[in-house]
């Protein structure tokens, strides 16, 4: 049987070194500057920023958003179950 290399589409994703998970709850003044803080590091074997907003009052959804735009960075949203559900989502 000949060996294969198997296509970019059937290549497993990558396995990240670290993955922080911030819980957002009315930080739309102060989030961005944690985001840029971390995306600042070099991290040997890559790294993700999970935001998950908890049914903010203010901008925080929206600024979650936009800051998921950048590469290494997500955003997800739920409607005020607290901070261990937004964990552990």
């Amino acid at each position: 049987m000949p060996d294969t290399v198997p296509t970019p589409a059937q290549a497993a994703p990558p396995q990240l070194a670290l993955t922080v998970v911030i819980p957002v709850y009315n930080g739309a003044t102060s989030i961005g500057e944690l985001v840029a803080a971390l995306e600042a590091l070099t991290i040997d074997g890559g790294h993700e920023i999970v935001l998950v907003n908890d049914g903010s009052r203010d901008d925080s959804l929206a600024v979650c958003r936009d800051l998921a735009s950048e590469p290494a960075c997500r955003s997800r949203s739920s409607i005020c179950r607290g901070i261990m559900a937004s964990i552990t989502r």
